[in-house]
């Protein structure tokens, strides 16, 4: 078993999630997010065992980034999108970034929107 982080480490460090506690955020949302400078380390689910993320990764993402990613891929179907998140266009531009990604996330799955994880991921330890 790999832990890389403790709730008490990603508390500290200033993590935020969908939920107001980072353990919820990441174990039942699987999603978490810091930002540092122009960039967000974003940490996602990989693996759910019995509906609770077990397994998770990290990446580094530019506000930019987050902020086009509608606009720069073509294989995304914004009307599909739009009509899941019961938003408009614009409303979801709006949006922070942490919704932003929750709802790519959510729509498309974690290997659509930050890609393959070539590895086993890692654990956080309550």
């Amino acid at each position: 078993m790999y832990i890389m982080y403790t709730i008490e480490q990603l508390d500290k460090e200033g993590y935020k999630g969908i939920d107001a506690s980072v353990e919820i955020s990441l174990f039942e949302y699987g999603i978490a997010i810091k930002e540092i400078g122009e960039s967000y380390n974003i940490i996602y689910g990989i693996n759910q065992n019995d509906k609770r993320f077990n397994k998770f990764d990290q990446i580094f993402m530019k506000k930019d980034d987050i902020n086009n990613f509608i606009n720069n891929n073509d294989w995304i179907k914004k009307d599909e999108f739009f009509s899941y998140t019961g938003i408009t266009e614009k409303n979801y531009q709006s949006l922070d970034i942490l919704n932003k990604i929750y709802d790519l996330f959510q729509y498309y799955g974690a290997e659509n929107i930050f890609g393959c994880n070539y590895d086993l991921g890692f654990e956080i330890d309550e």
